[in-house]
């Protein structure tokens, strides 16, 4: 209830922040919450937490269940990530194994987030399929990843769910050196 209860908190708190060309379309931080409820609590608790925190987000913004297709994208992100094999009682110690969590992450970002914005576009009149790929699903889905790239580590880090072996601090080093470059 508690992880329900902060998704739910941050979506209203920081709803006003957008992306840049896609006002639509937030930069979300927090998403962190429902993969970690997912990573450590498997499925149910990811589903939980997305889905019923993303919908106490909408309904204290005042948007109540308009945007139910999100809620349902928001839960079925922390279920797929509780359904990967990395769980409580393992650790990753591996450049590998932390390549394939992240992408596999990517993926389930890819997977609920087209989910999301096609179901809003078969429902929602008036906006174009176009649209709906390039200025709300393309961002959504860059942010996410990018955000879980930058933000997750340090989070798995810290609940020691990242063995630091020097394979795995030079692959943190290169993950975090690709955003210098491109700036």
């Amino acid at each position: 209830a508690a992880g329900c209860l902060l998704y739910g908190v941050c979506n209203w708190g920081l709803a006003n922040i957008s992306l840049p060309g896609a006002p639509q379309i937030t930069v979300r931080p927090q998403i962190l919450i429902p993969l970690l409820a997912g990573l450590l609590g498997g499925p149910w608790a990811g589903i939980a937490v997305g889905g019923l925190g993303n919908l106490f987000g909408d309904i204290l913004n005042g948007h109540g269940v308009t945007y139910w297709n999100w809620c349902v994208a928001n839960g079925l992100l922390g279920g797929m990530t509780g359904w990967l094999r990395f769980r409580k009682d393992s650790c990753l110690t591996t450049l590998a194994a932390f390549s394939r969590l992240f992408l596999a992450l990517t993926a389930i970002h890819a997977l609920v987030l087209a989910f999301a914005c096609i179901s809003h576009y078969l429902i929602v009149s008036g906006v174009t399929l176009r649209t709906v790929l390039l200025d709300w699903c393309l961002p959504a889905i860059l942010s996410n990843v990018l955000l879980t790239f930058l933000l997750l580590p340090p989070c798995l880090v810290a609940l020691k769910r990242i063995r630091p072996t020097l394979e795995i601090w030079l692959g943190l080093l290169m993950l975090y050196s690709l955003p210098v470059c491109m700036v």
